[in-house]
């Protein structure tokens, strides 16, 4: 595919549209010029006509041809001047010595004055006016009464006369050269004008393009300079740009403390398995301490599997890669299930687990796998981080709006500061530091982004009363399957 550069665009248009607007200029000037001029000739015409048919006598009921007679006297006029004049009953035509035999266009009975162009003898262009006229009766010497018999005789005929125009159609073509001179000259002017001005215009964009080729884009601190002379109309783009690159470098911003503190996460547990290893190994021991020992390292490294699993969905979801496959799926259910596989560590950890969940279905049109994992983080976080002999509290409500799972918790050792930092990956206060079961920081970050692309809300609350709470409202009820 061939690209076309914008400056090509803007000049090939903007020439388009000026070499359109000269020649209808031109074309307006050519049509009025000949317009006006033909006017005239046509009065010049219609004047000499006027003139000429007082020329046509009937003298004793005869036709006698006065114009006729006065051409032929006159040596500037015989070769110059081009009439022709019909008996319309008798068909009988005369004409003067110019046309040299050749005829006139004749528009029989014909009262109004009409105008043509002609081929004139000698190849030159001319106009033609022709008209009915009527005989002039002659009355000197002649009574009244038998003057009027002698009109009454009077037949039409059909004069016409033409005017050499070919000087007027040599200025009509000098007239077209000058035009199509001035507007090549003109385009010529147009397009050299208009490229400098683009191509002025343009110098911003060429400046920029520089500025971004020279940005450092591993530097996270680097800013676009916006050249001074920039257009208004490009600098709402150059703001664009700017936040484009203000998103790029709080991404890799995040993506860099990302992989810090997947390095610093796995390198802990596999310190631990290294450490275990090799105090395995540098003495003999019993089966049994080699048992306990291994036992312990694999211990670890189910830890680790379980932050690569969570790692790696969070990855995907963060990434867009993972499609949604809504289906129905029973809300209590899963709440049921998990609380069912937690049950061993509520005991051990002395918590009092009081629950409200329906007996009937509550089912949602959303992705099994994906509120599987959102439930198994938030349930598992309020049971890893609760006090001692606490109370956890878990609800699930059919509402008309959807089904809302509510989850609370004490935790007396949490800060409300911290409730704007709890979802960020790795994310984990002091006290959550010393908590046992392997709890990375991941899982909260994950579960947001879960929410995010199931479309279900969190709102996450933390009381006076050190009561940590989690509302997670699903707004699509599938009403099919409840």
């Amino acid at each position: 595919m061939k690209f076309v550069s914008i400056r090509s665009r803007l000049v090939f248009w903007i020439g388009l549209m000026v070499t359109l607007i000269l020649a209808l200029g031109s074309y307006v000037i050519f049509v009025t010029a000949r317009s006006t001029l033909y006017q005239e000739i046509d009065q010049n015409l219609e004047s000499t006509l006027a003139l000429q048919q007082l020329e046509l006598e009937l003298v004793d009921g005869s036709i006698y041809h006065e114009w006729l007679h006065d051409i032929e006297n006159d040596t500037a006029r015989i070769g110059s001047t081009y009439i022709q004049v019909w008996n319309e009953v008798t068909g009988e035509a005369t004409r003067s010595p110019a046309l040299q035999g050749t005829d006139l266009p004749h528009f029989f009975g014909s009262e109004s004055a009409q105008y043509t162009n002609v081929l004139l003898p000698g190849g030159h262009h001319g106009r033609v006016i022709g008209r009915q006229v009527f005989p002039v009766v002659e009355w000197d010497g002649q009574d009244e009464e038998v003057a009027r018999s002698e009109a009454t005789k009077a037949q039409p005929h059909y004069m016409a006369i033409a005017l050499d125009v070919e000087a007027a159609e040599n200025a009509l073509r000098r007239l077209i050269g000058t035009l199509l001179l001035g507007l090549a000259f003109s385009l010529f002017v147009s397009f050299v004008t208009i490229r400098q001005i683009i191509a002025r215009s343009i110098r911003p964009l060429e400046r920029l393009e520089r500025v971004i080729m020279q940005t450092d884009v591993n530097d996270p601190k680097a800013e676009l300079a916006v050249p001074q002379d920039l257009p208004a109309e490009l600098r709402g783009l150059v703001a664009r740009y700017q936040e484009l690159f203000g998103r790029i470098g709080r991404v890799r911003e995040r993506e860099r403390k990302f992989s810090a503190n997947v390095a610093h996460e796995l390198r802990t547990p596999l310190a631990g398995v290294e450490a275990t290893l090799e105090q395995a190994l540098a003495e003999k021991r019993e089966a049994e301490d080699y048992r306990q020992r291994i036992e312990c390292a694999q211990g670890i490294v189910r830890q680790m599997g379980d932050l690569i699993h969570r790692l790696m969905w969070f990855s995907r979801l963060n990434n867009k890669s993972e499609a949604v496959e809504r289906g129905p799926v029973d809300i209590s259910l899963v709440v049921e299930t998990r609380l069912a596989i937690l049950q061993e560590r509520i005991a051990s950890r002395g918590l009092v687990l009081e629950t409200e969940i329906p007996a009937q279905s509550c089912v949602v049109a959303s992705d099994e796998t994906l509120v599987g994992i959102l439930m198994n983080n938030l349930i598992g976080n309020a049971v890893a981080h609760s006090d001692t002999g606490s109370v956890v509290k878990v609800l699930v409500q059919s509402v008309d709006a959807g089904i809302c799972v509510v989850i609370s918790n004490v935790c007396r050792s949490f800060e409300r500061s911290e409730l704007a930092h709890i979802f960020e990956p790795f994310y984990r206060s002091d006290a959550a530091r010393s908590v046992e079961g392997g709890h990375s920081g991941i899982g909260l970050a994950l579960a947001q982004e879960i929410a995010k692309l199931l479309h279900v809300e969190l709102d996450v609350r933390f009381s006076e009363a050190s009561v940590f709470s989690v509302k997670i409202h699903f707004s699509e009820k599938n009403e099919m399957f409840s």
